[in-house]
């Protein structure tokens, strides 16, 4: 059984991350203090490698390591309130205040589906 990270463990690995990220070249750093700024979600791939954030309606992927900016996804129109990699697959799932479920595929850098949610 998957041990699931706390809530705690995760702001910390993203504070940890932002810290690490500012300090990039030609990085827009998200820290203001001691505070995240502009992030309202953020995930974690299962192998560490990538994380997503983000801001408003619009994704950004980054290399974890080194904080390089790898992809922007713009297909949500309403707030990023949810988003999760699936296990062990290039894939980013998101949903936004609007309804709108997005899935999409990293490794083809292509939209796999975008659906409204019935919940």
């Amino acid at each position: 059984m998957k041990k699931i990270p706390s809530l705690l463990a995760v702001l910390t690995l993203s504070l940890a991350l932002a810290t690490r990220l500012s300090a990039a070249p030609g990085f827009r750093p998200v820290l203001q203090g001691a505070r995240i700024s502009g992030v309202s979600v953020s995930a974690r791939s299962s192998d560490g490698i990538l994380l997503a954030t983000a801001t408003g309606s619009s994704i950004m992927i980054w290399r974890a390591a080194d904080g390089v900016l790898l992809n922007s996804i713009l297909e949500h129109r309403n707030e990023v309130i949810g988003m999760g990699f699936l296990p062990g697959r290039p894939v980013l799932v998101s949903a936004d205040r609007g309804g709108i479920v997005v899935e999409y595929d990293l490794a083809a850098d292509a939209l796999v589906k975008s659906s409204r949610s019935s919940a």
